[in-house]
């Protein structure tokens, strides 16, 4: 077998494996991403019966005190919101729940 023949016989072994590795990662990114929105669902639900609270009784302190502990974390929600935004497939599912908090907070 001439080094030409080797070389094209070992790239139809190794593009097959580079594209099951990236199918993995893609894999793998959908699950977090979508880990991510579960969480951030039950972030905004969470976040919206404390807006509801605050709506009824502005100096509540405890609901004051979570609401702030919630916006602690939404804080470091940057990087997945980020990906979410990058993904065509979790975009619209982030912006149905960002809607759903922002709805609340204005009405």
């Amino acid at each position: 077998m001439g080094l030409m023949a080797f070389a094209t016989t070992l790239a139809s072994v190794i593009n097959p494996l580079e594209a099951a590795s990236e199918t993995i990662v893609t894999i793998k990114k959908k699950e977090e991403l979508d880990s991510f929105l579960a969480i951030y669902e039950i972030w905004v639900t969470e976040f919206n019966k404390m807006v509801d609270i605050q709506k009824k009784d502005l100096n509540h302190f405890e609901n004051n005190k979570r609401m702030m502990q919630l916006s602690d974390e939404a804080a470091a929600f940057l990087p997945k919101v980020k990906e979410c935004y990058a993904s065509s497939l979790h975009r619209e599912r982030y912006l149905e729940l960002s809607h759903r908090l922002t709805n609340n907070i204005d009405s």
